[in-house]
């Protein structure tokens, strides 16, 4: 069967998440509880459902009350390191509970916007960390657009420029969108190292400007969000775990989290 360019097709289901409708929204059932909020946006982490489902639910119901119309998810380019903010090329996001369409009006102005944005292909085909949040997006909010962005590496300058484009771009819609950050605490490391760098990633995410060092892959798409300025306020980490394994057989561990962000009142 010929392949549809204008549609990604999942990459992870079955693995990371069931591929059965049914057995997915029964998950995604049990994931989502807790408080209910209208957080403009989340820290959100990228592994395997089994993992960090329930927590990831508990903090999607931190906006479960906002009038969502868009979904602008930051998400770290894993496979190779490179520079810049990648576009996809497609017009559709597919997943067992129906695919979701691209916000392309956008994407197309943000491009011409900028010269740091590039629109490619094999990053967006290699990547778990966005398609992990189509399914909570599909349940919670089944109308919205998605605006899904690789983050690079970035320097500081042209993080400036990117931030300044986005925020142009957002400003007007920033009532109906929600901003998704999906980073994980820490790279797979040895246990007191991947502690001592979670806690200044949590530092960070708190406000810290220089808590220390930091392996979090989506500390750029952090960075970026904030230079955009499109909110007033902090992030409130709500879970924190470590998953411990064992590479060339010493002990490792990753650590995952979840927060929201807190608008100060007016």
């Amino acid at each position: 069967m010929k392949r549809d360019p204008s549609l990604r097709s999942p990459l992870v289901e079955g693995l990371f998440y069931p591929a059965d409708p049914e057995q997915l929204s029964s998950d995604l059932g049990g994931y989502l509880t807790g408080e209910r909020g209208s957080a403009p946006a989340l820290i959100l982490p990228h592994a395997s459902y089994s993992l960090i489902g329930l927590c990831s639910g508990e903090a999607w119901m931190r906006s479960a009350d906002r009038s969502v119309k868009r979904v602008l998810v930051l998400a770290p380019a894993h496979r190779e390191p490179q520079t810049g903010l990648f576009l996809p090329p497609y017009e559709r996001f597919a997943s067992p509970l129906g695919d979701i369409s691209l916000d392309r009006e956008l994407l197309d102005s943000l491009e011409a916007a900028s010269p740091h944005c590039r629109r490619e292909l094999m990053p967006f085909e290699e990547e778990h960390s966005l398609e992990l949040t189509v399914p909570f997006i599909k349940t919670l909010f089944p109308e919205a657009l998605l605006i899904p962005l690789l983050v690079g590496t970035i320097r500081r300058r042209e993080r400036k420029e990117l931030a300044k484009g986005l925020r142009e771009l957002l400003m007007p819609l920033r009532e109906n969108l929600l901003t998704v950050i999906s980073t994980n605490y820490s790279r797979f490391t040895t246990p007191d190292v991947s502690r001592r760098e979670a806690d200044n990633f949590a530092a960070y995410l708190d406000g810290d400007p220089e808590p220390g060092d930091i392996s979090a892959c989506g500390r750029s798409a952090l960075d970026l969000f904030r230079e955009t300025g499109l909110y007033e306020g902090r992030f409130r980490e709500l879970t924190r775990f470590e998953e411990m394994r064992r590479e060339n057989r010493k002990p490792a561990s990753v650590h995952y989290g979840t927060g929201y962000f807190e608008e100060t009142p007016e």
